[in-house]
């Protein structure tokens, strides 16, 4: 009986123990934002219109230039960050998108990501009524994994 009471007696200070353990961020638990990309953003002399940050690399921010003309920031990991141009703003995405239902929320708007699939830039939102929906850089409903 007291070898029963001893193997008890230790089982719940291990399991003591291992609930005392910290429990750090697992992947997927918080969002990725590199550290200062916004003064990275400042020192090309650019504008965010919005960030996207998403759960893993690249982060990606919509950026705008002094003339209004907006482009892709993209920060992957450790790599110098890439500009490339956007041929519709993200206020003409948003405007698209809107037209085929109710006009978009604020929080309609959080939804719409820039993401990059297979190498490629898409537009993502996920629409009640539609489901998930998938743009190119053009505003062309067009499917990343086709």
């Amino acid at each position: 009986m007291r070898g029963k009471k001893r193997a008890w007696i230790l089982l719940i200070l291990l399991l003591t123990a291992a609930c005392d353990q910290s429990h750090e961020a697992v992947t997927g638990d918080t969002l990725y934002v590199p550290d200062g990309y916004q003064s990275e953003v400042s020192a090309l002399g650019l504008r965010v219109i919005a960030a996207k940050p998403y759960y893993r690399s690249p982060f990606i921010a919509i950026v705008e230039d002094s003339e209004g003309k907006q482009s892709a920031m993209i920060f992957r990991d450790q790599e110098k960050p890439e500009l490339i141009a956007l041929p519709k703003t993200y206020e003409e995405i948003v405007e698209q998108l809107g037209q085929n239902e109710k006009p978009l929320t604020q929080i309609s708007k959080e939804n719409i990501f820039l993401l990059e699939i297979n190498g490629k830039l898409y537009w993502n939102y996920e629409s009640s009524e539609r489901g998930s929906v998938y743009l190119n850089l053009e505003g062309i409903e067009q499917s990343p994994f086709s």
